[in-house]
């Protein structure tokens, strides 16, 4: 085949791990002005990546971004939620002698902002948690679209000899 002849190929297996085996069907090249067509024998041509090695398509989407994402606001949440909370909580100290049992408690002053956050971080934290397992659940059983890069490096075996057009 003269040089800049371009391979139509054909997807036949992706495995698990993004490793995809391509054989070409057909070549299509230019010559004096016509386009020349030449359907390959089935198995006759296997592209593979450089230097012989499996050519490995990358996952179009990285989900382990949009959980980490997730998990991120929901820990924030959980964080402004604890802090809330010691800043609403009573002081309270149980002092005991002599068989009895004093205790003491002091409230400090109200704390609206916190008291807000406490009840406001309470009252959506077990439904975004429920959301986010809901939404992951369904991000990992969504199947993932695989590719290979345009200009990707790629080596072409030909495995037969074949006649080309007149």
């Amino acid at each position: 085949m003269p040089t800049g002849a371009h391979l139509l190929v054909q997807v036949e297996e992706v495995s698990k791990t993004g490793q995809v085996q391509l054989a070409a069907t057909t070549a299509v090249w230019n010559e004096n002005g016509m386009q020349k067509e030449l359907t390959l024998p089935a198995g006759a041509i296997q592209v593979r990546g450089e230097n012989g090695k499996p050519l490995v398509a990358k996952q179009m989407e990285d989900r382990g971004k949009e959980i980490a994402a997730m998990d991120t606001g929901q820990f924030l949440l959980g964080a402004v939620r604890r802090s809330a909370q010691l800043f609403t909580r009573s002081n309270s100290q149980i002092q005991t002698g002599n068989g009895t049992t004093v205790i003491t408690e002091n409230n400090p002053a109200p704390n609206l902002l916190a008291g807000a956050l406490e009840g406001g971080t309470d009252a959506v934290l077990t439904s975004i948690d429920e959301r986010n397992k809901q939404a992951i659940k369904e991000m990992q059983q969504r199947p993932n679209a695989l590719f290979i890069a345009s200009g990707s490096p790629v080596q072409v075996f030909v495995n037969q000899s074949m006649l080309l057009p007149n």
